[in-house]
């Protein structure tokens, strides 16, 4: 029940905003989340920890991640704009993306490209 109720949340819960004049995709943050489905913010952290195994602001961390890689196998974007795409600015993104992945976004998309 809580993990169908959360994806629900989840995919109901992703706006667009404007952010370095493009759109980029946004993940409520875990209180806005807690608030949300109803829970305390602790309480929340815990059961999706426990359900999860890992933080919330992990999950969004890798989300947001995962979403971008489809924009850099776009040849018109630059990796900024695949930053910028997840509201991450180019340097955070680089460093955020080598840590998930252990590639850094310009070597993702060679080695996706090569394979094409």
């Amino acid at each position: 029940q809580f993990i169908q109720k959360l994806l629900e949340k989840l995919s109901s819960c992703i706006s667009n905003l404007d952010t370095h004049n493009g759109d980029s995709k946004r993940v409520l943050y875990g209180q806005e989340m807690a608030v949300l489905m109803e829970m305390k913010n602790k309480e929340f952290q815990d059961k999706f920890k426990q359900v999860f195994g890992m933080k919330y602001k992990a999950f969004v961390n890798l989300y947001r991640l995962e979403m971008s890689k489809e924009e850099l196998l776009k040849q018109k974007f630059t990796i900024a704009n695949a930053a910028f795409s997840v509201g991450y600015s180019p340097s955070e993104y680089t460093k955020q993306f080598k840590s998930y992945f252990g590639l850094t976004p310009s070597q993702y998309r060679k080695s996706q490209i090569t394979q094409l």
